[in-house]
């Protein structure tokens, strides 16, 4: 198990994520990471090109059906 401490940055707060545990993770600085909330915490996730090129497409489906949905969720 790997404890990270909550530390100020600023006005924020942020941890720092060591570079072993960015390893396992295959993350660099500057990626994104997904925060799940779960029953136990939160599980960290990075955030790859399929995420993204997945909720592009997700847009594109509602924007171009947008009369059809609002129509669906009344």
């Amino acid at each position: 198990m790997t404890k990270l401490k909550i530390t100020s940055f600023g006005t924020s707060a942020g941890i720092t994520l060591p570079d072993a545990l960015m390893a396992r993770l295959a993350v660099g600085i500057g990626d994104v990471l997904e925060v799940r909330e779960t029953a136990a915490g939160i599980e960290l996730f990075p955030c790859g090109g399929e995420f993204e090129a997945q909720m592009a497409l997700a847009e594109e489906v509602m924007a171009e059906n947008y009369e059809l949905l609002s129509k669906l969720a009344k």
